[in-house]
């Protein structure tokens, strides 16, 4: 595929030297496409991805520390994540390769029409990725909310958050599948959903509607909110009748 603003940033990560050199060569030579980092095992690749917005990981399989299919397997649910080729010497790395999606396979020694060929199904790929985000972007953005998991970012849906709870900093965000942070204060995150169905309960906790079952009673004169899942949800005394203005349920 020819592209005239094609720019793409690779991470090579590779423990052999000339390993290292030989693959930062033969991508530094493709045009539109620069290394700007480089790594010799799996946690300075993690390190990478927070410093840097990279579209192509180059990963030897055989690294110290964290594996490449271990990195693999950290960003295989994250949202926008970078493409993954494994290099190895190593056939039998190839089935581990597709359980986490990786985009290519290059086998050590690679010879430069193999690795045409290699660039030129990442550079398809990356065009198409890149007009779905657009779409997304112009007609969707307001959905998404951008979060992080162990440093790794992710685009969550908005309705599918059940709770976000204030942590000096941070939200703390709880959905179904799982618990992001997200850097701002409960006001900035009020204003964030603001076009959603979210009620403040407490003054560092909020709460998306859809997962309110009940209103219970606590003692003699406190009140909770039962979520969907079972769980509880103490209710401040300060934002009490706020709460029982907005909910119509049934009170236990």
């Amino acid at each position: 595929m020819s592209d005239q603003n094609i720019n793409v940033k690779v991470l090579v990560a590779d423990d052999e030297p000339l390993s290292l050199f030989a693959i930062k060569h033969s991508v530094n030579a493709k045009e539109g496409w620069q290394v700007i980092a480089e790594a010799s095992n799996g946690n300075q690749v993690i390190e990478s991805l927070i410093d840097h917005k990279l579209d192509v990981l180059f990963l030897d399989v055989n690294m110290p520390n964290m594996n490449g299919i271990e990195v693999a397997e950290k960003l295989m649910h994250a949202i926008h994540a970078p493409l993954v080729v494994f290099v190895t010497a190593y056939e039998q790395y190839a089935l581990p390769a597709f359980k986490v999606n990786a985009a290519g396979y290059l086998m050590k020694p690679f010879d430069e029409v193999e690795f045409e060929d290699l660039i030129s199904r990442l550079e398809k790929r990356l065009f198409h990725r890149k007009a779905c985000l657009t779409g997304i972007a112009t007609s969707q953005s307001s959905q998404w909310l951008q979060v992080k998991q162990s440093n790794v970012s992710f685009m969550i849906p908005i309705n599918k958050i059940i709770k976000s709870v204030s942590s000096r900093n941070y939200m703390l965000i709880y959905t179904m599948e799982g618990e992001y942070t997200l850097r701002s204060s409960v006001t900035e995150f009020m204003e964030l959903v603001s076009e959603y169905n979210f009620i403040r309960v407490h003054r560092s906790v909020v709460l998306n509607l859809e997962y309110i079952n009940l209103l219970v009673q606590s003692g003699s004169a406190g009140w909770s909110l039962q979520l969907k899942n079972g769980s509880q949800i103490p209710i401040s005394q300060s934002f009490l009748a706020d709460v029982t203005k907005i909910l119509k349920l049934p009170m236990s």
